[in-house]
């Protein structure tokens, strides 16, 4: 069995016209996409925008929010006093992937990493 992985942090499946996007011309991707097995189960663990970087909770580490603009390295955790960014931030996030067409059990999964 082969394996390809294909990881980008700038990459967005609706982006692709393997993924029904009529507009940006990704014909490699797409070929690629057509001859493979796809995998549409979404793991996203950071959502960052342009000010905030938000992680996501894990088994062993807390939820996670740095202040990009104050903090670019990342080295302080200020989701204490920040709370509800990260809750806005997931918000959209699930918004996204809902108006996107993603299975309602991966985006119910994702909310208990919300946990403080």
């Amino acid at each position: 069995m082969n394996v390809v992985l294909i990881v980008s942090d700038t990459l967005r499946s609706d982006h692709l016209g393997c993924y029904g996007n009529t507009t940006i011309n990704t014909p490699n991707i797409d070929k690629l996409a057509g001859e493979l097995r796809s995998v549409e189960e979404p793991h996203f663990s950071t959502v960052t925008s342009e000010k905030w970087s938000f992680l996501y909770a894990t088994e062993n580490y807390p939820a996670q929010l740095y202040d990009l603009e104050q903090d670019p390295s990342e080295s302080s955790n200020v989701i204490g006093e920040n709370w509800t960014i990260a809750e806005e931030m997931h918000r959209k996030l699930i918004e996204l992937l809902t108006r996107v067409g993603t299975d309602d059990k991966y985006l119910s999964e994702r909310s208990r990493f919300l946990a403080r």
